[in-house]
């Protein structure tokens, strides 16, 4: 577990208490965080399924396409061209939901030990809450990042593009 240690100064004591309104306040972020995680949960699931739309249409396109040929092989093309985008799709999906189930783990594990440290004053429990409540901002954080990086890439990707049709256009 990577912990830094915070140094409080000799004129402040080092346990933390909470007041009555800070329990109350973190106590509602835990249900509505609670909230947040089943809904999460239950989209994921609708994720999966439209993960499965998209990897089984993509496979019968596939298929449909190769048997109805004609002879030109042109049909064919696309519908190989069409499974693996259907099927790219059904991946990206895929992992929409893997991480999506994340942060809804990350913030129901949060909900429930955060729940249970207010109502018991349980030290143990608050960690806990934290330790999850931390994992679900560094996974968003570093899904936000690479997000940023890959948004950057596409737009250089689109610049260099455009630029060699206009050049060869020209040509």
């Amino acid at each position: 577990m990577d912990t830094t240690e915070i140094n409080f100064p000799s004129d402040q004591p080092s346990n933390l208490v909470l007041t009555p309104d800070a329990k109350y306040f973190l106590h509602t972020a835990a249900r509505w965080a609670n909230f947040l995680a089943i809904l999460g949960f239950i989209l994921t699931g609708f994720v999966v399924l439209g993960a499965l739309y998209w990897l089984v249409l993509g496979g019968t396109i596939a298929t449909t396409m190769s048997q109805n040929q004609g002879g030109t092989g042109i049909p064919s093309l696309y519908g190989g061209l069409a499974g693996v985008l259907g099927s790219g799709m059904g991946v990206i999906y895929l992992l929409i939901a893997v991480f999506y189930f994340l942060y809804s783990f990350y913030l129901y594990k949060f909900a429930s030990s955060t729940k249970k440290a207010v109502l018991f004053n349980s030290i143990a429990d608050i960690t806990i809450g934290f330790k999850n409540l931390k994992s679900f901002f560094k996974l968003w954080g570093i899904i936000t990042i690479v997000a940023i990086a890959v948004s950057i890439l596409t737009f250089i990707g689109v610049i260099i593009f455009a630029v060699g049709m206009a050049s060869s256009m020209h040509s």
